[in-house]
């Protein structure tokens, strides 16, 4: 299965449009300037073209979150309404 990117801007249309259906978050250790491996998040969207990541506008590399509340906080100003968040383990 292909993965696309796409910008939060054409998330925002794409969800708009009736295209994302949902999304997924998940969580990476990234080595931080401190040389300590940092927590981060990221996101991929369901869609009607499949699946979707969320990459940076300017660099349209995969988006990374240091905060779990900022990537909230982005997918409701996408559109999503985020009620609870559930652990499938």
């Amino acid at each position: 299965m292909m993965i696309y990117d796409i910008t939060v801007s054409e998330a925002k249309r794409d969800f708009e449009r009736g295209f994302l259906k949902g999304f997924s978050v998940f969580r990476l250790f990234d080595q931080g300037s401190d040389g300590w491996h940092q927590p981060v998040w990221f996101v991929e969207f369901d869609s009607t073209a499949g699946k979707q990541r969320l990459v940076d506008t300017r660099t349209r590399k995969v988006r990374h979150f240091k905060s779990f509340d900022g990537l909230i906080s982005t997918m409701e100003s996408i559109g999503f309404k985020v009620s609870s968040v559930s652990y499938v383990g």
